[in-house]
C-alpha cells in the first residue's frame, strides 16, 4: 500500500506460489541445523507465556478505553480492511 513493493507482472497469488516453491529448498549443513535448533529453542524459552504473565499481557492489550475504540471502529464496533489497486 505504500509503495514498497511492486508486483508488475502477476497477482499477491503468484506471489504466494513463489514463496510456497521455495520453502524448505535450502540445504544446510549440520552447523546450520544446530545453531537454528538452538535459535528456536531459546525464542520458545524467551517467549514462555505462563498463565499470571499471560493474563497481564491480555490486560495490556485490551483493556483499553471505549474512547480509543471509538477512533478507529464505526458505530457497531466493527472493522473493516480494503485493498484497491488504483488510488482512486
Amino acid at each position: 500500500m505504500d509503495g514498497q513493493l511492486t508486483v508488475q507482472d502477476g497477482n499477491v497469488y503468484d506471489l504466494l506460489d513463489l514463496i510456497g516453491l521455495n520453502v524448505g529448498t535450502s540445504t544446510m549443513n549440520w552447523l546450520d541445523r544446530w545453531t537454528t535448533k538452538l535459535r528456536l529453542s531459546w525464542r520458545r524459552f524467551r517467549q514462555s507465556n505462563r498463565l499470571t504473565h499471560s493474563r497481564k499481557n491480555v490486560a495490556h492489550h485490551y483493556d483499553l478505553s471505549d474512547d480509543l475504540y471509538g477512533l478507529f471502529l464505526d458505530k457497531n464496533r466493527q472493522y473493516s480492511c480494503a485493498y484497491f489497486e488504483k488510488p482512486d
